[in-house]
């Protein structure tokens, strides 16, 4: 890997520098979530007067790499003066905006997509796509109220992509809201900035299916056999696995409604059974199908309780699995832990970028929707520059 120029653009996309000096630069990229960065650099180095607070910095020509400084700090010693700027990815402007609830009678105090209308219409499932774009809109790109919008920010055309769900929420940060339904859901969002349109974008990032079962694309597998793993460890606990809840919706005492779920085929029993009781009581609407079921909410927050599966594995990159090349954030691709006689079809939820003086390197995360695995780690050696 080679250290990249690191491209410096104000909020109406002016070009103000360009940065290939630097000590070293940390960007951590997240399929589901906000990402952050880190730039250390000698205070006199060409263009770091312009890492000021708000402006945008570019990896490459695609704007898809990208993030917002956030903070600066001069650290002054016999060396002299160094710089150490940071900031978040593009996806860190949710954090900046909560799920306002609409006030009427038939949304319970709850900002739900889609919206309730009727005491006697149940809302059907949507694609996740809409759920998510729906959701930016309300409070990024087009709100009721001018004032919480990003002007420059705007919601790409909705495919209606994904798993249909439903989903409710109530004053929460929305990139919280934003990462609850992309893991429920196995897909993931993204902020990127169209240089070419001098616009930001909201959109899903679906990434690209590279695992064994499929013929479609390339095939990325992590093995010792391909000798891209150096070592791996798999790890299997039912710690804090719960599989039955009991369900608490509105009302109190014995007038409150308590609903036993259970995601099994059948209700566990004897040493298998591991209960949990949910408090969900503002809840009121029981055994429908629209986003205030009581059930549904209570086997989402289930997903919370699932037996954890991790493998971890130190990964050596090749050419045959070269970063941004063969691989990238969101892809599905195959890892195979032969002692442990698992092979697990997972996605790459996490990069970090590692450019240091004399060396880089990339650490990547893999995981897969709750159901199905918790989080899966992996360090990619770095390797000189």
């Amino acid at each position: 890997m080679k250290a990249p120029i690191i491209t410096v653009i104000d909020r109406e996309f002016a070009l103000q520098a360009q940065i290939d000096i630097y000590t070293s630069f940390l960007l951590n990229r997240k399929w589901q979530s906000v990402g952050d960065w880190q730039l250390v650099l000698p205070a006199s180095a060409q263009g770091a007067d312009k890492l000021k607070k708000g402006n945008i910095i570019l990896l490459g020509a695609d704007g898809h790499r990208s993030g917002y400084i956030e903070s600066t700090v001069t650290d002054e010693n016999e060396s002299g003066v160094v710089l150490t700027v940071s900031g978040k990815t593009l996806q860190g402007l949710a954090s900046q905006r909560i799920t306002l609830p609409d006030n009427d009678k038939f949304n319970y105090g709850y900002d739900n997509v889609p919206k309730l209308t009727s005491n006697e219409i149940n809302s059907a499932p949507i694609a996740a796509e809409t759920v998510l774009k729906s959701y930016v809109r309300r409070h990024m790109t087009e709100p009721d109220d001018p004032k919480r919008r990003f002007t420059a920010l705007e919601t790409a055309k909705d495919l209606k992509r994904g798993a249909k769900t439903l989903w409710s929420s109530r004053l929460e940060a929305l990139s919280d809201v934003l990462w609850d339904i992309c893991e429920y859901c196995d897909i993931g969002w993204e902020i990127y900035a169209d240089i070419k349109r001098k616009r930001l974008v909201f959109d899903i990032a679906e990434g690209v299916d590279r695992s064994y079962g499929q013929s479609e694309n390339s095939r990325v597998i992590f093995s010792r056999s391909f000798e891209n793993i150096l070592s791996s460890s798999y790890t299997s606990s039912f710690e804090g696995y719960r599989n039955l809840a009991y369900a608490g919706g509105a009302g109190e005492g014995a007038d409150r409604t308590v609903l036993k779920i259970t995601a099994e085929d059948s209700e566990p029993e004897d040493w298998e059974r591991r209960e949990i009781f949910l408090d969900l009581g503002s809840l009121g609407v029981v055994e429908t199908d629209t986003a205030m079921s009581l059930s549904d909410e209570a086997l989402h927050k289930m997903k919370e309780y699932v037996r954890l599966e991790t493998l971890t594995a130190s990964i050596a990159e090749t050419k045959s699995f070269e970063y941004l090349e063969k691989w990238d954030l969101g892809d599905k691709v195959t890892v195979v832990n032969k002692a442990a006689g698992v092979r697990l079809n997972t996605r790459i939820t996490e990069v970090s970028e590692r450019y240091e003086s004399g060396s880089c390197g990339v650490d990547v995360t893999f995981g897969a929707p709750k159901a199905e695995l918790g989080r899966v780690i992996r360090s990619i050696r770095g390797t000189p520059k």
